[in-house]
């Protein structure tokens, strides 16, 4: 229960990206796109490490997320949507996906520490 929204999302083998993606608003081809992974792979084998290694970086960013904002709701909307000034006006989901979780999960540690976004 150390991470709430895992909890949601796991299934035996890993994160399932269909729960994933019914939590995130998207649809199993977004989970693909994000993962950079195809579809067909996504659907053949869910619980490989290339699937699962950048679902994991997501859930742990909202996690984070949602831990500052005490709203698991604001926590996914801000990820989807809210544009960061700092990178370019680029979403946390756009970070993300292009390799930089490192950098969001600094960002949220400086709101959580006060700083301005």
């Amino acid at each position: 229960m150390l991470d709430p929204l895992l909890d949601d999302v796991r299934e035996e083998s890993g994160i399932s990206p269909a729960k994933l993606a019914h939590m995130l608003h998207w649809q199993l081809q977004d989970v693909a796109n994000f993962a950079h992974v195809s579809r067909d792979i996504l659907r053949k084998n869910p619980f490989s490490p290339k699937v699962q290694k950048p679902l994991g970086v997501a859930v742990r960013v909202l996690n984070k997320a949602a831990a500052l904002t005490q709203n698991r709701q604001a926590a996914i909307l801000w990820f989807n949507h809210q544009a960061i000034p700092a990178f370019g006006d680029k979403t946390a989901r756009e970070l993300v996906e292009q390799g930089q979780a490192d950098a969001v999960l600094r960002h949220l540690d400086d709101l959580a520490h006060g700083s301005y976004a």
